[in-house]
């Protein structure tokens, strides 16, 4: 840098003939290369003071005694927080100083304590690569620029470590008396001025006798008796528990006012329980506080706080109440396991779906473990009162594994308060203080305790009753929980102090998510939560508790990894038996629907025997109700009644099939219809038909060959299934009165129909003459079970429902779907206007909200109608109608249908408001889209409602409505107050049209100037027009000389209509004057203008260089100013491109520049352009447009539809041939008769 600090940058162009380079000169050159050297900087690992340095180097080589002591007496000071954020540099963690030191060092990794610094190192700051260009030699060597510091300490306040010590009320009603439970200060006066702040839901009483709990240390034991004797505070709640337990724990003050104690060893405010009058009178109160709570396990604080209380009187009181306070305890411990196994019970037949509700169940289960846990809680001299057997050690076992296993079957732990945490935290020291004496006793009997604590809690073991293991302790320590044991293949550990229980390490726990998303278990569990261990097979999960009854039944599980395939088996305690569930799946294609869907399948493995039992698992009834039972090995089905026993009747079989195909399937597909044989006798059969899914039955008699209705048992199936209406529907069932009952058919004729609910489906072929009408009933339909009675009345020959409203519109849809026409033999009209008949009778209407299966049918029925629309839709020039394809005759296809639909659905949603319980249903869709055009569809049902029967019309009501909606607006013609003035003002080109942004000129040469109507949209488009039709006019005007040639004239005829159409095209009517003052002035001619270019013009008011849209020199932002901008300039102006001299400039940067200069100079010759014109047509006098002229309107009388419609018959005086009407007559009133030839005899068509 030296040998250039004297030069001068020389940088230049030099010139070869036509091409020039950029020549860098060698200041430049070696400043470059200067600036890309990169050197670090050195920084001292060891600080230059000697002190710091000795500091540092006690720090890497301390030894292990010291930095351990050191270690404990930070985390000590630490003890709130033992990790804290120090915000500071680590040397060992900071490089240089990580790689230079860090070999010297001899401490652990993970130690508390270590060297930090608050400074950061200037190894790690941008000063760190200094340019050698720049920088001198000193700011590359630097001493050491760390602080000597060690990890800091946060120390805590004695006021927040007693706020730690103390429990915090959470309780809205009781936070604001936390000052109470601080100390044992009188503050009742204090609290009974605050009684105006006593929360509603507390008592006064409660408030004081709260608040006054703790004043005076001595009489804390005696305000605990008053509150337990007059029931004045709930202890059921947690705040009530923690003022009582924090009490009762309170270990001093040990003296008052200097004076000792005679028992040195208990302090003056627990001396109340070393009177044994006082004792007796506790224990009374206590006794019977369990009495009046033992039945009721949802109070679980209560058991907890009197089981405290207990243990803290046995831990003071006298040797003389030893015995009877223990018994008290024993007492608090097997109300607890009381509690625990009913709650078990409530948790295992739970049918809610609400997990929070069984998370609250085991958080109180966790609690009354706890309680038992705390029964324990006493000093070493005399557990031996609660400690005493085998009993007692399985109690034990059985609190903490209730404690442990419910802890972690919780799911949300942040449903666990602060309390509960903190019972926890106490029951754990309990286990951890009690496990000597624990050790020393299960060593006494031999670990007979742990064989029959496993035998009760592993139920691969419970199920065999026994067990006789080996077990050992883990470790030595006396104070060590785990204790082991082989059991055949298994291994077995059992931790005393937390409570776990393994078996092959794993404790107890839910069963894996590829078992409980497994169809087979879904279908019969269901969202069952199962507590499993591990069983005896491998890979195999057993159900920790029974179910069923009296513990009847347990559950495995076992999936097989190689075939994914789930093996459930259910083991029965009492008989021994085996049982696995069977997918339902393998019975489908061979039973009947309601055999395989309707029952859950389990497999006797001993007598091979299948059992049909209800489907969900939490039925009461699951194991005992098994109407059927399939055997194996005959391959038979029977009903499990002994007294009645029926089979199954094979679907294959030819009887069967006989009945199935003549008569029901005509209700129902064959999987949804089995038939059981009863044997009465040899030859007497009687088969039992069930329609499963509609929920009805059948009898045949193989005797009489009749099949009576279970339903209606004085009526049998028709053999002769023709109605003589209804025609060409197949799926329906005729049932006509029992032979014996006949004589009641003249008094009262009747007979029945029953037609299944489903899709209506209607199909004609070529060769017919009627559509076939079916009615499908797929296996996932809605309402599968529905179906309708119509009752055919004889008398009045018609078909009447016996459901209102649904019946009544489901026979309309009926009679609409088969309808002909020709009349019904059986009603005498078609089917399209008995519909109409139902559809206006008042079965058919509601008043209150239709249900979902009636908004279906009237969608159904509304869809009769075919689907009408314009063509194309924004225009009314054309109606396309398309007719239903569905077999239907298109003269049936009534356009009414739609609109009473419609109707029908609107008045029963007028009084919706009354009725505010029901469900509101969804319109059917048929009526909220676009399918039809219900405008156009009410005037095509006016133009063919003359070749409707009366009867099919629509009512008076809706016609008038309908006349009303579609009578057209008569005309009038708008007329605009139109002004005569047309001198409009001067507007300069390039100050408003011209003014700025882009512009496309076209040459109108090429433009036709008819149609006109397409100058409504070029006309907006003036700017990109307006100097090509200058050119026109100018050219149209030369070509003429002085005469009015066809051309000017077309032309003078297009600037008129763009004048009218100005303010629609929001054109300014003085550039039209221009164009016409250029057309008619000969005197102005552009013969030596030439006019621009016709393309594409960006920005045109830029018309001059715009240095920021240059862009800059990627190779050398410098030279923008210097180099490009002033040869950009130089070629403005010659007239040139941009030579790109020394490669300066990119390719692309090269051709950007240039089209810059290109659009630039385009610019400018079109405003150079403009402004000529301006001045020469301004320079005559402005043509001026021909005055507007306002019209009269037209006046218009237009026909009524109603007249429009009306037959105008013409009236002359020649009388009807009397002939003709009798032959009229004759055909059209008398049926049967000429030109029919009527049989001699009725003849009936069945349909098959």
């Amino acid at each position: 840098m030296d040998s250039i600090k004297d030069l001068s940058c020389t940088c230049s162009y030099e010139y070869y003939g036509y091409r020039s380079f950029w020549r860098t000169c060698e200041r430049c050159r070696t400043q470059k290369e200067a600036n890309n050297i990169e050197v670090d900087i050195f920084e001292c690992p060891i600080p230059s003071d000697h002190v710091e340095a000795l500091a540092v180097i006690f720090e890497l080589q301390m030894p292990i005694e010291i930095r351990i002591y050191r270690d404990i007496i930070w985390q000590f000071i630490n003890r709130p927080r033992p990790h804290p954020s120090h915000n500071m540099y680590e040397w060992l963690s900071v490089l240089p100083h990580a790689s230079k030191l860090g070999p010297f060092y001899t401490g652990p990794n993970n130690n508390k304590v270590k060297l930090v610094s608050s400074t950061k190192s200037i190894t790690q700051t941008h000063y760190s690569s200094p340019s050698i260009a720049t920088a001198p030699v000193t700011e590359f060597l630097h001493e050491n620029s760390l602080k000597i510091q060690i990890s800091p300490t946060s120390t805590i306040a004695i006021k927040d470590e007693c706020l730690a010590l103390t429990p915090q009320l959470d309780h809205p009603d009781y936070k604001q008396l936390q000052f109470t439970i601080n100390n044992t200060q009188f503050v009742q006066n204090h609290v009974i001025a605050k009684l105006c702040a006593c929360p509603a839901r507390l008592k006064p009483t409660q408030f004081v006798e709260f608040g006054s709990f703790r004043s005076g240390h001595r009489l804390q034991w005696l305000n605990l008796l008053a509150m337990l004797e007059l029931d004045s505070l709930p202890i059921a709640e947690e705040s009530i528990a923690i003022l009582i337990m924090h009490s009762i724990l309170q270990y001093g003050p040990l003296a008052i006012d200097g004076k000792r104690s005679d028992n040195s060893w208990c302090s003056e405010a627990h001396e109340q329980l070393l009177e044994d009058n006082f004792i007796d009178e506790l224990t009374a109160r206590l006794d019977h506080r369990l009495d009046d709570c033992e039945l009721n396990w949802q109070s679980e604080l209560v058991l907890l706080v009197v089981t405290m209380i207990t243990m803290r009187m046995l831990t003071i009181c006298n040797s003389t109440r030893e015995d009877k306070v223990a018994s008290l305890a024993i007492k608090c411990r097997r109300i607890g396991e009381k509690w625990i196994d009913l709650i078990s019970e409530t948790i295992k037949f739970t049918s809610s779906p609400d997990l929070n509700e069984i998370e609250n169940l085991r958080l109180k289960m966790v609690t009354i473990g706890i309680s038992c846990i705390l029964t324990f809680s006493t000093h070493s001299d005399r557990i031996h009162c609660l400690l005493s057997s085998s009993e007692h050690a399985i109690s034990l076992l059985k609190a903490a594994t209730t404690t442990h296993d419910n802890i972690i079957l919780n799911k949300i732990q942040s449903n666990i308060s602060s309390f509960a945490r903190n019972i926890m935290r106490l029951s754990e020291r309990t286990l951890v203080m009690v496990q000597p004496i624990v050790a020393e006793f299960l060593q006494k009997i031999s670990f007979k305790s742990l064989n029959d604590f496993s035998a009760i809690y592993w139920a691969v073991i419970r199920s065999k009753g026994t067990m006789n293991g080996q077990w050992q302790k883990r470790t030595e320590d006396v104070y060590d929980g785990w204790y082991d044991c082989q059991y055949d293949s298994r291994y077995i550990s059992i931790n005393c102090i937390t409570g776990t229980f393994l078996v092959d390490g794993m404790t107890i726990g839910f069963l894996p998510k590829n078992i409980t998303t497994n169809k087979l278990f879904v279908r019969v569990f269901g969202n069952h939560i199962f507590e499993v261990q591990l069983a005896e097979s491998p890979k195999t999960y057993i159900t920790k508790h029974t179910y069923h009854g009296n513990g009847k039944v347990q559950y495995e599980f076992h999936v097989n990894d190689r075939t994914k395939h789930l093996i459930i088996t259910e083991r029965h305690i009492t008989t021994n038996e085996i049982f696995q569930l069977i997918p339902h799946s393998h019975f489908q294609a061979e039973l009947p629907d309601v055999f395989a869907s309707n029952h859950s399948h389990w497999l006797n493995k001993r007598s091979r025997i299948v059992e049909f039992r209800p489907i969900h698992f939490k039925k009461a009834n699951f194991l005992d109700h098994k109407p059927y039972v399939l055997s194996l090995t005959t391959g038979y089905v029977v009903t499990n009644d002994m007294a009645n026993e029926q089979r199954l009747v094979n679907q294959s079989s030819s009887l069967f099939d006989t009945l199935f195909n003549q008569y029901f399937v005509r209700l129902d597909s064959k999987p949804y219809v089995y038939m059981m044989g009863e044997h009465i006798s040899q030859s007497d059969i009687i088969i039992h038909i069930h329609l499963s899914r509609l929920g009805i039955a059948f009898k045949y008699n193989g005797t009489t060959k009749i099949i009576t209705s279970r339903e209606y048992s004085d009526m049998c199936i028709d053999q002769d299934q023709w109605l003589g209406t209804l025609t060409g529907l197949t799926s329906s069932l005729l049932l006509s009165p029992l032979s014996v009952k006949h004589y009641r058919l003249e008094h009262y004729p009747y007979r029945k129909l029953i037609v299944p609910f489903g899709t209506i489906l209607s199909t004609r072929g070529q060769r017919e003459t009627h559509q076939t009408v079916t009615i499908d009933r797929p296996s996932s339909m809605s309402f599968s079970h529905q179906y309708f009675v119509f009752t055919l009345n004889d008398r009045l020959k018609i078909l009447q429902s016996t459901d209102s409203p649904t019946g009544w519109l489901y026979l309309a849809l009926l009679h609409a779907t088969t309808s002909h026409p020709l009349p019904d033999h059986y009603t005498g009209m078609t089917g399209m206007e008995r519909a109409f008949q139902l559809l206006y009778s008042a079965g058919c209407w509601s008043d209150q909200p239709f249900n979902e299966l009636s908004l279906y049918i009237l969608g159904r029925i509304g869809s009769i109608s075919p689907k009408v629309n314009y063509y194309p839709e924004h225009l009314t020039c054309m109606e396309k109608i398309d007719w239903n394809s569905n077999g239907i005759p298109y003269s049936m296809q009534h356009f009414g249908y739609y609109l009473i639909a419609k109707k029908l659905i609107d008045s029963s949603q007028l009084f919706t408001f009354m009725y505010p319980q029901l469900k509101t249903n969804e319109m059917p869709k048929i009526f909220q889209g676009k399918m039809h055009n219900e405008m156009l569809l009410k005037k095509l049902y006016w133009d063919y409602r003359d070749s409707y029967n009366p009867t099919a019309r629509l009512s008076a009501e809706m016609e008038t409505d309908i006349l009303r909606a579609t009578s057209p607006t008569p005309y009038h013609q708008t007329l605009n107050n139109c002004s005569n003035i047309t001198n409009y003002s001067a507007v300069r080109l390039v100050n408003d049209l011209y003014k700025n942004g882009d512009v496309d000129l076209t040459d109108c040469s090429k433009e036709n100037w008819l149609p006109l109507s397409e100058w409504l949209i070029k006309g907006s488009q003036l700017k990109a027009l307006w100097v090509g039709l200058l050119q026109l006019a100018d050219r149209f005007k030369r070509e003429a000389a002085g005469k009015s040639t066809d051309d000017i004239q077309r032309f003078e005829c297009l600037l008129k209509f763009l004048h009218y159409i100005s303010d629609r095209c929001q054109i300014k009517p003085f550039y039209l004057q221009m164009l016409k003052t250029t057309l008619k002035v000969s005197t102005i001619s552009f013969e030596f203008l030439a006019f621009p270019s016709f393309i594409f013009y960006n920005n045109i008011e830029q018309i001059s260089i715009v240095q920021a849209l240059i862009p800059r020199g990627e190779r050398c932002a410098l030279c923008q100013k210097t180099l490009i901008i002033p040869e950009v300039e130089r070629c403005w102006r010659e007239n040139c491109e941009y030579p790109n001299v020394d490669d300066i400039a990119t390719s692309t940067e090269k051709d950007t520049i240039n089209k810059l200069l290109k659009s630039w100079r385009s610019n400018l010759k079109l405003r150079l352009f403009l402004e000529s014109v301006q001045s020469l047509i301004c320079s005559v006098p402005i043509t001026q447009f021909d005055v507007n002229v306002s019209c009269t309107p037209q006046h218009f009388v237009l026909e009524s539809l109603k007249d429009h419609y009306r037959i105008h018959m013409k009236t002359t005086g020649e009388p009807i041939n009397p002939v003709l009407l009798q032959s009229a007559e004759q055909k059209f009133y008398q049926l049967n008769t000429d030109p029919f030839n009527k049989p001699n005899q009725s003849i009936r068509k069945t349909n098959l």
